[in-house]
This record gives C-alpha cells, sequence and structure tokens, in this order.
C-alpha cells in the first residue's frame, strides 16, 4: 500500500467512480489507475469497489471506511506542508468557518469554546450560510474551512472528512400522543400535521424522499428554514417535525419530546469541507485537530 494508490482510490470516488474523470484530474492513464486500485485491494485483503466486468458501479462497506481513512492521510500530507510554511501565516490571526445555522447553534459550540481557550488570540468568525454556499466560500477563499451536515457536492475541489454521525428523531409537544411512545412508525407519523425544512434544503428531500419510498404523502403545515423556528412551531402545538437528535439533546427545549425512529430516516452527518488546492493555515489545521477525532484516534498520518 502507498499513497499513489490511496490518491488514485480517492479520486476515482471523488469523480463518481469514473476512471477516465480521475485519469484527467491526475494526470495519469486509465490502466495504471485500475491496476493501482487492484493492487490496493489485493495488499489490503478487501474489495474497495464493486465492479460490473471493469466498470466501477459503487462503494462496499469496509471502501467507505478504507475511503475515509485514506482522505484522512492525504489531508495529513497537507498538515505537513501547514507546518512546514509556517512562516507565511504567521500575522494571520483570523479563522472564518462557513457552516449552516443548524450545525452552528447546536455542533460548533464546544468545539468553539476548546479552541478560544487553546488559542485565544486568533479571531473566529462563523459565515451562516446553505451548504452549497459553504463550498462557494472555500473555493473562493472568503473561508478557511466548512462545517457541513451534506457529503455529496458538484464541486471535486473539496476534501469531505467525516466527523460525527448521528439519528433523526421525532420531535413533539409534550403531551402530545406520540409523546408516550418509546419509538414510532411513519404510518404513525403521517397522521399529524408536519413542520419541516424548507423543500430546497436537502435534509427535507430527504425526508420527503422516505415517506415516498413507502407510499405515504405526509401533511406538510409549515416550512422553515432553521431548527430553532421549527421548534418555536412545534412548542406552539402547531405541528410535530423530524430533526436531528442533536437539536433537541442540546437545545433548551423543555416543551419538547423526541421520539427515536433508528434506522428509518438516513442518518445525519457532521463533515469538515476542506479545499484541496490550498494549503491549509496552522490555524485551521488546529481546529481540524479539535472537530475530527479521527486525528485524536492516531490514524490521520499512521493510516492505522
Amino acid at each position: 500500500m502507498n499513497l499513489k494508490q490511496l490518491r488514485y482510490a480517492v479520486e476515482v470516488s471523488r469523480n463518481g467512480l469514473s476512471v477516465s474523470k480521475a485519469a484527467r484530474t491526475l494526470n495519469a492513464s486509465q490502466p495504471g489507475i485500475s491496476q493501482q486500485i487492484k493492487a490496493l485491494e489485493e495488499s489490503l485483503g478487501l474489495t474497495i469497489f464493486t465492479r460490473d466486468k471493469n466498470k466501477f458501479t459503487g462503494i462496499t462497506t469496509r471502501g467507505e471506511s478504507i475511503l475515509d481513512y485514506a482522505q484522512g492521510i492525504l489531508f495529513g500530507m497537507d498538515c505537513i506542508k501547514a507546518v512546514s510554511e509556517a512562516l507565511v501565516y504567521k500575522g494571520v490571526k483570523e479563522l472564518v468557518i462557513a457552516t449552516t445555522h443548524t450545525q452552528a447553534r447546536y455542533v460548533l459550540p464546544d468545539i468553539i469554546e476548546q479552541f478560544v481557550a487553546l488559542y485565544p488570540k486568533i479571531k473566529l468568525n462563523v459565515l451562516q450560510v446553505t451548504p452549497p454556499q459553504i463550498v462557494e466560500a472555500i473555493t473562493s477563499g472568503q473561508a478557511d474551512v466548512g462545517v457541513s451536515p451534506v457529503r455529496s457536492f458538484a464541486s471535486r475541489d473539496v476534501d469531505i472528512l467525516r466527523c460525527r454521525e448521528y439519528e433523526r428523531v421525532i420531535a413533539v409537544p409534550k403531551g402530545h400522543p406520540l409523546a408516550g411512545e418509546a419509538s414510532v412508525t411513519l404510518a404513525q407519523v403521517v397522521k399529524y400535521p408536519i413542520i419541516t425544512y424548507e423543500r430546497t434544503i436537502d435534509v427535507s428531500r430527504d425526508i420527503m424522499e422516505t415517506f415516498a419510498n413507502e407510499g405515504l404523502i405526509p401533511n406538510i403545515r409549515l416550512t422553515a428554514s432553521d431548527a430553532d423556528v421549527i421548534t418555536t412551531y412545534i412548542e406552539r402545538g402547531l405541528g410535530i417535525s423530524i430533526l436531528p437528535e442533536i437539536v433537541i439533546s442540546g437545545g433548551n427545549n423543555k416543551n419538547i419530546k423526541a421520539v427515536r425512529m433508528d434506522g428509518v430516516f438516513p442518518k445525519m452527518h457532521t463533515n469538515l469541507i476542506m479545499y484541496r488546492k490550498r494549503t491549509p493555515s496552522l490555524q485551521c489545521v488546529n481546529f481540524v485537530k479539535l472537530m475530527w477525532p479521527r486525528w485524536n484516534e492516531g490514524n490521520l498520518l499512521s493510516g492505522s
């Protein structure tokens, strides 16, 4: 196993399993990429990509984990560059984080508190935008790093590092008929008015697709752009909602009960978004160290 093999595998994944697109990006031959990936799989003793004849058709469950670690190793190389170029960033006193409202409100406070305690001279700027705007902010240089629930972007110039995952729950006002249930089904949920995210938001599309796959049509009473507005309306008894569990467990929603539906809706994630074409500053690297558990597990540079 070597860095070239890992880079080839990651690039194929980034390019929608297209070896030809990966070859253009890497300035390498298609046969060479395929051979190196096959050699990587043989050295690991497992399959990363599923195939139909000579065409990649998907990524195996173990392959997803391997690619996550591979991205970390490649990012680690960028971090080494950041250390070596420390003098270039000596005068930089600001770190700009592009993120969504939910991540800023419920995920980042503990991380930012730790960062401020460790690096009190660094000014932090939390830029609240939509997931597509996160990529725009990073690639344009407006932001140093992104924190997003979305793991798929049109741009192939970003690294996506998965930090954590969490379930969605049914959020109901206390006293609601579902509040006493240990868990509920979609058929139960669909009986009640629902408050959800605006349809333009990816998490809303996930929810609607889950209902559609079961042949159910939810009664959408209200839509909003952020979780705090949604929970306000839930407390007023205007409906129930499907929200990330961190919104209920991390908020001050004493009048809202979370009812579990593990495995029904796709899990949500917190992902770090990095621009591959720019060496991260030292303060950016330090933020990643706090944000990304795999760094602290010792896996980033060792690849273990």
